[in-house]
Order: C-alpha cells, then sequence, then structure tokens
C-alpha cells in the first residue's frame, strides 16, 4: 500500500488542505471572528473561500501564508511588500469590531434634519 506523500507538489500538507469556518480560523490565527468579517469586507485579511452567500471558508494553508507574511524581526522592521493592511482612510474598525467614519463627526449637508 502506498503512503500519501507528506508535502504535495505545492509544498503544503495534506492537513492544509482543510477548510475551517470563520470562528475555527479565528480560533487559529487567535483573533475574533468580527475581525475576519472585517478584513472581508475592507481588505487585507487571509484569501477566503465563499462557498455561498452565507457560507465562508478559510484553507489552513492560506491563514498559515498570511500570518507568515506579516513575521517581522523588530518593531521597525517594514517587512517585504505586502498589501497594506490599513484601513480605509474614511473608515476605522472601533474597538467592538463596528466601523466608523474617520470624518469630523459633523453632520453632512445632505444628511442635515431640516
Amino acid at each position: 500500500m502506498e503512503q500519501e506523500p507528506i508535502l504535495r507538489q505545492d509544498h503544503t500538507s495534506a492537513s492544509d488542505d482543510r477548510l475551517l469556518t470563520p470562528s475555527a480560523a479565528a480560533e487559529y490565527l487567535a483573533m475574533t471572528p468580527r475581525f475576519l468579517e472585517v478584513r472581508r469586507h475592507l481588505g487585507g485579511g487571509p484569501r477566503y473561500c465563499q462557498i455561498s452567500s452565507r457560507a465562508i471558508r478559510y484553507f489552513l494553508s492560506d491563514l498559515r501564508a498570511w500570518a507568515e507574511a506579516r513575521l517581522r524581526t523588530s518593531t521597525s522592521d517594514p517587512g517585504p511588500d505586502t498589501p497594506s493592511d490599513d484601513f480605509s482612510t474614511d473608515q476605522s474598525p472601533e474597538k467592538d469590531g463596528s466601523l466608523v467614519s474617520a470624518g469630523t463627526g459633523a453632520t453632512p449637508p445632505d444628511r442635515a434634519l431640516s
């Protein structure tokens, strides 16, 4: 009987092919599911697979690659050229994960009450 190779041709182990739910992916990364949700919306997060409109899954290999791309040797190490993790200039996440506008807090004229 032939054994399954430890490394596939794309250099990922067979266990890296597992699909994880957002909750399991967040646990793997020691983050919250809300963090991953915000990153799916704004970008800068790990690649994901949208099986249906409500079924999101992550390959373990993609989570590992995303985390490894963010390894640094010091706080001054900018790391390799990777896509920016900055949130857009007009939105940023609150501590609870909700999005807020980075504006002045004033109501825009088109939304002002008469």
